[in-house]
């Protein structure tokens, strides 16, 4: 399925949920997912999208939709937002991981509340598939360095 058509998707589902229009974009720099508070970001294509079929793909990707669309409902942007303006690049990079290791099993955590059926599926599966192809933290550059 073309990303034009899961967009039209993607929004639908986003407008259900937050009662108002979200624009979808591709994320970029390899990222899976992401967003800013004003859109929501998912990748086309990643690395951990190789071994899958196209409805694992579709899947894998709502699946982020789920976890984005989270942050919008219970992330404070303005926590950022006085980081971005305060803090100096490198240490803002190191701010925004941290905050984002506490902040995920958080809203996750909450996501039984918010989704039931096919979208929280999606949502476990992506969690699966990111835990099974994560590197080793042994094998990854410290963002402290």
């Amino acid at each position: 399925m073309e990303f034009i058509l899961k967009k039209v998707i993607f929004k639908k589902i986003v407008q259900k949920y937050i009662k108002k229009p979200l624009e979808i974009y591709p994320a970029d720099n390899g990222q899976l997912g992401y967003t800013n508070g004003k859109g929501i970001f998912i990748a086309e294509s990643h690395e951990y999208f190789e071994s899958l079929t196209e409805e694992e793909i579709f899947f894998f990707q709502l699946g982020i939709l789920a976890h984005e669309l989270l942050h919008i409902l219970y992330s404070d942007f303005s926590i950022l937002e006085k980081a971005y303006d305060n803090l100096s690049s490198k240490e803002y990079t190191v701010f925004q991981s941290i905050l984002n290791c506490i902040e995920d099993p958080g809203i996750e955590y909450l996501a039984p509340h918010v989704y039931e059926g096919r979208i929280y599926r999606a949502l476990r599966f992506s969690i699966e598939q990111c835990h099974k192809q994560s590197p080793n933290l042994d094998s990854i550059d410290s963002p402290f360095n």
